[in-house]
């Protein structure tokens, strides 16, 4: 069995957007938590939990449900009037690191196979406990080292010295990235492609805006 298998169909401009949304979210998360600001742990609940889903039937199951990406999607919605700010750019180097660093892992098959029986060992722990447990979090905080401390290029956050120098808080932020990984291999998988974050944008703003009309009828 391989982690996350392959979901590649025709390009569904739904699928492609909700998976980039939880990249982005994930993505301010980090910032915000290196920043000692106030983070959304339901956002962080989400992405833990999407690490463990490895054989899901659509996108939306990976994340739980589409409101869970709601902070995401109202991220995308708003592309078109929203002014960048100094949090937007540390979130956008943050995502632009990840999506370089997916290219990289889908490459070394051998250590996916063994990142998948990581987690797998890792889910028996997040049964017990839950995903934000401190054990937990030290585990897949290991998981995510191991996973990319054979690689050159290092996702270089930034932030407050005493928040970035706690252990527990970089245990954190490292399971974030191991979930905005996870996002971004499901984004490709579905027919996510560097160029649409140049040449679609609008596109995806508007099916974000669809996207979360689903959740207010709901």
């Amino acid at each position: 069995m391989s982690l996350w298998p392959n979901m590649m169909k025709p390009r569904n401009w739904d699928d492609i957007t909700l998976s980039f949304a939880a990249i982005v979210q994930l993505c301010e998360q980090i910032h915000l938590l290196a920043h000692g600001q106030t983070t959304d742990p339901q956002v962080q609940a989400t992405g833990m939990q999407s690490l463990f889903v490895f054989n899901p039937d659509n996108t939306t199951q990976v994340f739980g449900d589409i409101s869970n990406v709601s902070r995401g999607l109202t991220w995308l919605a708003n592309l078109s009037t929203h002014k960048a700010n100094a949090g937007d750019r540390d979130m956008l180097q943050y995502l632009t690191a990840v999506l370089y660093l997916m290219r990289l892992v889908l490459k070394d098959k051998p250590r996916l196979a063994k990142l998948h029986q990581r987690l797998q060992v890792a889910k028996n722990q997040v049964d017990y406990f839950h995903e934000l447990h401190p054990q937990v979090l030290a585990g897949i905080a290991d998981i995510y080292i191991d996973t990319t401390s054979h690689l050159s290029f290092r996702v270089q956050v930034r932030g407050l010295k005493q928040v970035l120098t706690q252990a527990t808080s970089m245990q954190v932020v490292r399971c974030l990235l191991l979930a905005s990984l996870r996002a971004a291999v499901l984004w490709h998988q579905v027919g996510g492609r560097r160029w649409q974050l140049l040449f679609a944008r609008q596109r995806m703003a508007n099916t974000a805006k669809k996207l979360l009309s689903t959740i207010q009828i709901q």
